[in-house]
């Protein structure tokens, strides 16, 4: 089963006219400390996603009512360079759109992110010791821009996206008998029965109900693993 991830950073956006561009992910850049580990972009990662000529939307931070483009139809245009992954993106005639338009000119959101499957990646440890992930390919499926909070200097969002399953696998770790074994088990089965837009989204990685009891979201696990990883550093 592929993990479904979610990355946010901050971007250059700028709007020109109606056209939105800036940078969704930036490549050899470190992240800061997601808990445990530190992660990178390969160049070229999302490579394989820009030929596979599948339908990549871009959305409004990560509201599925409010689509800006789609690659399939050509409003939303993307491209490597050597920095990362840019974009252009043609802003429809809707509220939303506006809105996010005079918020980027204002310098009032800053933020992209992008939701995307592990194709490849590897672990290496820097000279501290400190586990590095470096993402070598992609499957893309969506874009954010507009995104008000960017959280890739947040454990709690990337280590949902990351281990959904609650299945920590960063190297080293599983093998510690001092983590919990609550944060090794999968959730319950069954489907996420939580009614907040990105659980009906299939993106129970960044559920934003924080009144959520729902044993099949997957931020029920979020807690044990966090402790895991705490618990991990120490080694």
């Amino acid at each position: 089963m592929k993990k479904r991830e979610i990355r946010s950073t901050t971007s250059d956006l700028q709007t020109t006219g109606n056209i939105l561009t800036g940078y969704i992910a930036r490549f050899n850049s470190l992240s800061e400390d997601l808990g445990g580990f530190r992660e990178m972009l390969s160049p070229g990662c999302f490579s394989s996603s820009l030929t596979a000529g599948t339908a990549i939307r871009a959305l409004a931070n990560h509201n599925t009512d409010h689509c800006l483009g789609n690659t399939a139809s050509g409003t939303l245009r993307l491209h490597e360079d050597n920095k990362g992954l840019a974009f252009e993106c043609d802003l429809p005639d809707t509220t939303a759109a506006r809105d996010l338009k005079i918020s980027v000119s204002r310098g009032d959101v800053t933020g992209c992110s992008f939701g995307f499957c592990t194709v490849a990646d590897s672990w290496t440890a820097d000279a501290e010791g400190r586990n590095i992930r470096t993402v070598k390919d992609t499957e893309l499926y969506e874009v954010s821009v507009g995104v008000t909070f960017p959280a890739y200097s947040s454990p709690s969002a990337q280590l949902r996206s990351m281990f959904p399953d609650g299945e920590i696998t960063i190297p080293e770790t599983r093998d510690n008998p001092d983590i919990p074994d609550v944060a090794l088990d999968d959730n319950a089965e069954g489907d996420c029965q939580c009614d907040c837009e990105q659980c009906q989204a299939d993106a129970c990685a960044i559920c934003s109900n924080e009144d959520c009891n729902d044993p099949n979201c997957d931020c029920q696990n979020i807690r044990a693993i966090m402790l895991a990883l705490e618990v991990a550093k120490e080694f």
